[in-house]
């Protein structure tokens, strides 16, 4: 009889521990509901088996479909440009395109980019009716609209750059690379987007084009500027000399009578010195 109380009790303790309290779980619910925990989920799902497409391109769409929901639009497209970006022109990719060009028209009311986005999806899914329905009649192609779009870049007046008017360009000039990559025109405005990024002081947004145009558009004839460009961010605007030293050796080795050749190795040597250090070494010459 002892036996058989003293099981119960180990039983009773043992179903006692499995049991969650209604305090834990009204945690495991709300870490269930929360929008960060599960786009790191959906990413670490990605991260993990990065070539099952279906998964991986559907996992980006739930990421930018929750962040709408969080009014994180930003969040959203840079989302759907990765699963382009990393995936290509795949079937499944067309809708996450599509879902691109919704959030510009609908949620960031920017129907000049939205058009952009529309006339790349005619051109890498030409069965697509609802992107062509998105292209107002007349419309200039997009690789005439980016031309444009860059004149009105600067202000007449104060001579400096419209950051509105320059985020579209960045954005145009993206989705150009993303849904019509083989446009003979597109490295080129990816390489001025760059260039417009660093004088926006958006360092990062820079440094992401410079490796996009060295991985997808290697034999560009500016790709050693890119590179060259890339370490220069990292040095000048960054402060972060062991990577641009890095970068500035692989410029070396790889280009080494590049026209920018001389200055690489000049800011290889005076690498993480000051104005001053530098001026130094030229008054003892």
């Amino acid at each position: 009889m002892k036996n058989t109380l003293l099981l119960f009790c180990i039983l009773f303790l043992i179903s006692a521990c499995k049991t969650d309290t209604p305090e834990q779980s009204n945690n495991n619910d709300k870490k269930a509901d929360d929008p960060r925990a599960m786009i790191t989920n959906l990413l670490k799902q990605i991260e993990a088996n990065p070539k099952d497409v279906k998964m991986a391109t559907g996992n980006f769409a739930q990421i930018a479909q929750i962040s709408v929901g969080q009014k994180s639009f930003t969040q959203a497209i840079n989302m759907l440009k990765r699963s382009l970006k990393e995936y290509g022109l795949i079937p499944e990719n067309e809708a996450n395109a599509s879902l691109m060009a919704g959030i510009f028209a609908n949620n960031l009311k920017d129907s000049e980019t939205a058009i952009s986005v529309y006339q790349g999806i005619a051109a890498a899914y030409p069965n697509n009716a609802k992107a062509k329905a998105g292209i107002p009649e007349g419309t200039a192609s997009l690789s005439e609209r980016i031309v444009d779009i860059s004149k009105k870049m600067y202000n007449d007046s104060t001579h400096r750059i419209e950051p509105a008017i320059a985020g579209k360009y960045i954005n145009a000039t993206e989705i150009m690379a993303l849904l019509k990559p083989e446009d003979p025109s597109a490295a080129g405005s990816l390489f001025k987007a760059g260039e417009t990024a660093r004088t926006m002081r958006q360092f990062p947004k820079a440094l992401e084009i410079y490796d996009w145009i060295l991985e997808k558009y290697p034999n560009y004839e500016k790709a050693s500027q890119a590179l060259f460009l890339k370490g220069f961010t990292l040095d000048n605007d960054l402060s972060k000399p062991t990577e641009a030293k890095e970068i500035y050796q692989a410029f070396l080795q790889k280009y080494p009578k590049d026209d920018f050749a001389d200055d690489t190795e000049f800011l290889l040597k005076n690498l993480g010195k000051s104005d001053e250090d530098i001026i130094k070494s030229f008054e003892k010459k």
